[in-house]
């Protein structure tokens, strides 16, 4: 794997992306990194960045992104909270279960 990639967008002008360009990245179904194109551009240019580390730049942001929207899918459709993720687990608050199986 390539070194780490920047993540830290540094303020350069962003470039204007073709309209042949959009059209292919819409074909192939990449439609949504249109979104940070003109950004990563700019942040490839400015880091002198080879064009393989770019490409893999931008595929890691495409599979992140459907990653992340399949996984709000799947959570949709199997009715999940929102508000319940593991990231806001008490493993300190006690359940009634548990206080219960412990007094005999």
């Amino acid at each position: 794997m390539s070194p780490a990639r920047p993540d830290a967008t540094p303020a350069v002008k962003p470039i204007e992306i073709s309209a042949d360009l959009k059209v292919l990245m819409r074909r192939l179904k990449l439609g949504q990194l249109l979104d940070t194109l003109p950004e990563r551009l700019a942040l490839a240019r400015s880091n002198r960045l080879p064009h393989h580390d770019f490409l893999e730049m931008l595929l890691a942001d495409e599979v992140t992104r459907r990653d992340r929207k399949s996984a709000q899918l799947r959570a949709k459709a199997a009715r999940l909270d929102p508000q319940m993720q593991l990231q806001a687990w008490d493993d300190t608050a006690a359940s009634a279960t548990t206080a219960s199986c412990g007094q005999s």
